[in-house]
């Protein structure tokens, strides 16, 4: 897959703003505040047909030390997740509190939460960010913008564009993707 999306730009920019009208792809968020070094970034949108208080609880229970995160578990298992992704609701994950860390894998450091605004944004460090726009009483754009530079930099020009340009961002958008469509079934088939 990386070997098609990659080399060709307009497929780029594509799996970079999967799902996002123009204007959800350079809107300003909470987060947009914490700038990191801006080598890659990706805006992902999704319509779920429910209020955001509907989809907050999914949100909120991300990581790899709660709800996982409602991708492919699989693959998220083969470099050593140890997760399941959560079909429910769980009580004890609902109060976030900001400072809180979420981690992406047991043994690397968590993503401390730097917004914590229910029921709208949930930003994770300067990199992840989660956030829900009403479009009316029953109807949401989840908004997931990813932000980064090359972390960790490989000291090559070259290698850095392969590693993180070439798989890295391939990989992220389809695990991301996965997520988004996995928040979105969750959430509406909790309230059927």
């Amino acid at each position: 897959m990386a070997v098609m999306i990659v080399p060709h730009p307009v497929l780029r920019r594509w799996h970079r703003r999967w799902g996002c009208r123009d204007d959800e792809a350079v809107m300003p968020l909470p987060g947009d505040e914490f700038p990191p070094e801006m080598r890659l970034d990706a805006t992902h949108a999704i319509t779920i047909q429910r209020p955001p208080a509907d989809i907050w609880p999914w949100i909120v229970q991300i990581g790899a030390n709660r709800g996982g995160f409602y991708s492919y578990d699989l693959l998220e298992n083969l470099v050593g997740c140890r997760l399941r992704s959560a079909n429910q609701i769980v009580p004890e994950w609902q109060e976030p509190s900001l400072g809180d860390l979420v981690f992406l894998h047991p043994k690397t450091p968590g993503l401390p939460i730097r917004i914590l605004d229910p029921q709208r944004h949930f930003v994770l460090a300067e990199t992840w960010d989660f956030h829900l726009i009403p479009i009316n009483a029953n109807a949401t754009r989840l908004i997931v913008r990813a932000r980064g530079g090359y972390q960790p930099s490989l000291g090559n020009r070259l290698l850095n564009f392969v590693v993180w340009h070439a798989l890295y961002e391939p990989i992220h958008f389809v695990m991301e993707r996965k997520m988004m469509l996995g928040i979105k079934r969750r959430a509406e088939r909790e309230k059927a």
